[in-house]
C-alpha cells in the first residue's frame, strides 16, 4: 500500500501548492498581463518565434524538460532509501522546481525573448554574460555527451525501440506539416495522431531492430546525433515541436498507465525506507556518499533541473501566444515531471531484493519495475517492457534534440564574431559540437562518457543555482521580493558547489589509484569540474557585486529629498 500513499501525497501535494503558490506567485509577483505582447508575437519569423496553443506548448515544455534525469535519478537515490528521495522530490518541486522553471521563462519573456546570456549582461555585468555562456557552452557539450551516449545504449540493450521510435518521428513530422502548413484544427490532428502513433508503436513493438556487436556503439550513436543535428537545424515548427508534442502523449499515458497500475496492483515497497547519510560509493565518487549533498544532485530533475531554465528560456518563451498561458506551462510543466519521479521511484521501490539485485542500475531497473505496474491492469508483459524502454527513448533523446539547438546557438554567440561568422551557420556549430561530444563520450576515444556523467549532475544543478540568481537579480531591479528565490538560489548555489568540490576530489582521487584509460578520463573530469567551479564562483561575484549596486540604486531612489 505504501505506492499508493505515495503517489496520493504527492499529486494532492502538487495540486495544493500550484493553485495557492504558484497562482499567488504568477498574479502577485510576475504580475502577468494577457493584454502584453508577448515575444512570440513580436517577432514571429516561423523558426525560434512561433505562437503556439498553449495546450500544444505545455506538451513540448513538459517534454522538454522531462528526460532520463526524473527516471535515473529516483531510481540512483535509493541507495539513501526512498524516504529522503519521496521529501526532496514533494518539497523541493513545491517550493524551488516549478518556481525556477516558470521564473525562468517569465523572465525572459519580459526581456523579449532573450536567453540568459544578454539577460545577464544586462542585469549583471558584460563579463557575466561572457562567463555565463562559457559555462552553458561546457554544460551543453556533456549534457549531449553523456545524454546521447545513454540513448544509444538502450537501443542496442533494447531492440524492440527502434522501430517504434521512428514511427513517432515519422507522425510528429507530419503532424507539424498538417497544423502548421494546412492550418488544420489542433485537436483533430492531436486525436488522429495518437491513434496512428499507440497503433504503429504496439506493431513496431513486435519488430526487434538490431546490428552487429562489433559497430552498436558507432552506429546507435550516430544515429542518435544524426536525429539531434536534424532537430538543431530545421525550423521548430517542422520538427522539433511536433515530435516532442506527439511523443509527449505516449510518455505521458504510458505514465497515467503506471499510476493506474498502483492503484489497481497496490504493490508494497520492498526497498527501505532510510538506509544511512553515508551510501556506497556513485558515479565516480571513489569514497562513500554522503546524503548531503549528493542527494540533491543526484536527483537532477522531478524537484529541480537547470536544463529547465534552459528550455523556458531559450524555447518557450519564444512561443509564448499570452502571458495568461505562462504558469500552467512554466509551473504546470515542472509538476507532472514531479509526478513522473514520484512512478520512477516507485517502480524501484516495488522491487524484490532478489530481483532488485538481479537488474542492472538505472533504466533496466525502471522497465522491470514499470512494466511490472502495467501488469497490473492486463497489459502483457512482453509489450509491458517494450512500453516502458520505448518511454527511456523518447523521453531522452527528444530533450538532446533541443539540447543540440542550445549548443549551437551558445557557440555563435561566444564564437561568431570573432571568427567571421562561421559558427553563426547553425550547420557548422551543430556539426562541432556534435564532434566534441562524440569524442567525449565514444569508446574509440577513451569513454570519458562515464566520468562526465558523473558530474553531469552536479553541473545541471548549479545551472538551476545560476538561473536562480539571475532571476533573484532581476525580481530585485523590478522591485519585487526577491527573497522568495532568494532563499532556494543560496541553497541550490550552496549546495552544488560543495558537491563538485566532492566530485573533483574524488576524481584526483582515483586518477592517483587507478590505471590505464581511468588516469585519463578522471583528469578530464577534474578539470571539467574544476573549470565549472571556477566559472560558478566568478559569475556569483559579479552577481554579489550587481547586487549590492542595485540595492544601493534601490536605497537612493526612496531617500527623502534634503
Amino acid at each position: 500500500m505504501l505506492s499508493v500513499v505515495v503517489i496520493l501525497i504527492g499529486l494532492i501535494g502538487y495540486a495544493l501548492a500550484y493553485r495557492f503558490y504558484s497562482k499567488w506567485y504568477d498574479k502577485a509577483i510576475i504580475e502577468t498581463d494577457p493584454k502584453k505582447t508577448t515575444p512570440a508575437h513580436m517577432y514571429m519569423d516561423g523558426v525560434e518565434f512561433f505562437p503556439t496553443s498553449r495546450y500544444v506548448l505545455l506538451g513540448y515544455q513538459w517534454k522538454g524538460i522531462a528526460a532520463l534525469g526524473p527516471v535515473v535519478g529516483p531510481i540512483t537515490a535509493i541507495v539513501w532509501g526512498w524516504l529522503p528521495a519521496f521529501l526532496w522530490l514533494l518539497f523541493g518541486n513545491m517550493f524551488i522546481g516549478w518556481l525556477h522553471d516558470y521564473s525562468s521563462m517569465m523572465v525572459s519573456v519580459r526581456h523579449e525573448g532573450s536567453s540568459f546570456g544578454p539577460i545577464a549582461h544586462e542585469l549583471i555585468s558584460p563579463r557575466a554574460r561572457t562567463i555565463l555562456l562559457w559555462f552553458l557552452q561546457f554544460y551543453l557539450i556533456i549534457l549531449c555527451a553523456a545524454m546521447g551516449y545513454t540513448v544509444s545504449t538502450i537501443f542496442w540493450g533494447y531492440p524492440t525501440t527502434a522501430v517504434p521510435v521512428l514511427v513517432v518521428t515519422i507522425i510528429g513530422i507530419a503532424s507539424g506539416f498538417l497544423l502548421y502548413k494546412l492550418k488544420m484544427n489542433v485537436v483533430y490532428v492531436t486525436v488522429l495522431a495518437i491513434v496512428v502513433m499507440f497503433l504503429g508503436v504496439w506493431l513496431g513493438s513486435f519488430i526487434p531492430f538490431s546490428v552487429d556487436v562489433a559497430i552498436r556503439e558507432t552506429f546507435w550513436l550516430f544515429f542518435v546525433f544524426l536525429f539531434c543535428f536534424i532537430g538543431a537545424v530545421t525550423p521548430i515548427w517542422s520538427f522539433a515541436q511536433p515530435i516532442i508534442y506527439i511523443s509527449f502523449y505516449l510518455v505521458y499515458f504510458g505514465i497515467a498507465t503506471m499510476i493506474l497500475g498502483v492503484f489497481a496492483g497496490r504493490p508494497d515497497f520492498y526497498q527501505p525506507a532510510f538506509t544511512s547519510f553515508f551510501a556506497p560509493p556513485i558515479g565516480g565518487m571513489a569514497y562513500p556518499a554522503p546524503l548531503w549533498p549528493l542527494l540533491f544532485v543526484v536527483i537532477a530533475c522531478g524537484a529541480i533541473s537547470g536544463w529547465h531554465s534552459l528550455v523556458g528560456s531559450s524555447g518557450s518563451s519564444k512561443q509564448l501566444d499570452t502571458e495568461a498561458d505562462g504558469c500552467l506551462i512554466g509551473a504546470g510543466s515542472m509538476y507532472l515531471e514531479g509526478i513522473m519521479a514520484f512512478i520512477a521511484l516507485i517502480t524501484v521501490a516495488i522491487l524484490t531484493p532478489d530481483l532488485f539485485k538481479a537488474t542492472p542500475a538505472g533504466a533496466p531497473r525502471f522497465v522491470a519495475g514499470g512494466s511490472q505496474l502495467l501488469t497490473f491492469i492486463g497489459i502483457p508483459v512482453d509489450f509491458a517492457k517494450a512500453w516502458a524502454a520505448v518511454i527511456l527513448v523518447i523521453l531522452a533523446i527528444t530533450v538532446v534534440q533541443l539540447n543540440l539547438r542550445f549548443a549551437r546557438i551558445t557557440m555563435g554567440e561566444i564564437a561568431g564574431a570573432r571568427f567571421g561568422g562561421i559558427f553563426k551557420n547553425p550547420y557548422v556549430s551543430s556539426i562541432v559540437c556534435l564532434i566534441v561530444a562524440t569524442v567525449l563520450c565514444h569508446s574509440y576515444f577513451g569513454g570519458l562518457w562515464f566520468y562526465i556523467w558523473a558530474i553531469f549532475g552536479s553541473v545541471n544543478q548549479l545551472m538551476a543555482g545560476l538561473a536562480l540568481t539571475i532571476i533573484t537579480l532581476w525580481l530585485l531591479t523590478m522591485g519585487k521580493r526577491w527573497i522568495v528565490t532568494g532563499i532556494p538560489m543560496a541553497f541550490m548555489v550552496v549546495t552544488t558547489i560543495v558537491a563538485l568540490f566532492l566530485m573533483a576530489h574524488s576524481s584526483y582521487i582515483r586518477a592517483t589509484t587507478l590505471t590505464g584509460v581511468a588516469i585519463v578520463g578522471n583528469i578530464v573530469a577534474l578539470v571539467f569540474v574544476s573549470a565549472c567551479i571556477i566559472l560558478a564562483l566568478l559569475l556569483i561575484w559579479e552577481s554579489a557585486k550587481a547586487f549590492g549596486r542595485i540595492r544601493a540604486k534601490k536605497a537612493a531612489e526612496v531617500k527623502p529629498a534634503a
